[in-house]
C-alpha cells in the first residue's frame, strides 16, 4: 500500500509539473499575443498617420494651387469648372479614404476589445490553474503526512511483532527446559 501511495504521489507530482509547464507555455503564448497586437497597433497607427499627413499635404497643395490660380480660374471659367470636377473626384476619394480609415480604426478597436476579453479569459484560466496547483500542493502535503504516519505506524508494528516473536521463542525455550 505504501508503494501505491508513492505511485499516486509520483503521479500527482507529474501532473503538477505538467500543469506548471502548461501554465508557463500559456504565459509565453499570452506575451507573444500581446507583443504581436502591440506591433500591429503601432504599425496601423503609423499607416494612419502617414495617410493623414498625405491628406494634409494634399489639402495644403490644393489650397496653395487655388490661391495662385484664382485669377486664372476667374478668367477661364471652363478650366475652372473642369478643375472643380477634378477636386470633387479627389474629395470623394479622400472621403472614401477617411471612411476606410474609420472602418480600420473601428476594426482595430473591435480587435482590441476581443483581445482584451481573451486576455481576461486567459487571466481567469491562469487563476484557476494557480488555485488547482495550490490544491494539489495541499493534497501532496496531506498525502506525505499520511504516508509518514503510516510508515511510523508500520515501523512500530514491526517492532511489536519482533518483540512478540522474541517472547515466543523465550517461552518455548523455557518450556523445553
Amino acid at each position: 500500500q505504501a508503494n501505491e501511495t508513492k505511485e499516486e504521489l509520483l503521479k500527482a507530482t507529474s501532473k503538477l509539473e505538467d500543469l506548471l509547464a502548461y501554465i508557463e507555455n500559456m504565459e509565453v503564448g499570452h506575451e507573444k499575443i500581446i507583443i504581436s497586437l502591440q506591433n500591429d497597433m503601432d504599425q496601423q497607427a503609423r499607416r494612419m498617420n502617414d495617410v493623414i499627413r498625405s491628406l494634409q499635404h494634399q489639402v495644403k497643395t490644393i489650397e496653395s494651387d487655388e490661391e495662385e490660380n484664382r485669377t486664372i480660374y476667374e478668367k477661364v471659367v471652363s478650366l475652372q469648372q473642369a478643375e472643380v470636377e477634378t477636386l470633387k473626384r479627389k474629395h470623394s476619394d479622400d472621403q472614401k479614404n477617411v471612411e476606410s480609415l474609420k472602418e480600420l480604426v473601428d476594426n482595430l478597436k473591435a480587435n482590441l476589445e476581443s483581445e482584451t476579453f481573451n486576455a481576461q479569459i486567459l487571466q481567469q484560466q491562469l487563476k484557476r490553474c494557480e488555485n488547482d496547483r495550490k490544491s494539489h500542493v495541499k493534497q501532496n502535503e496531506e498525502l506525505e503526512a499520511e504516508l509518514a504516519s503510516r510508515l511510523k505506524s508500520e515501523t512500530a508494528m514491526e517492532a511489536k511483532l519482533l518483540s512478540l516473536v522474541n517472547q515466543k521463542e523465550e517461552l518455548e525455550a523455557e518450556l523445553l527446559s
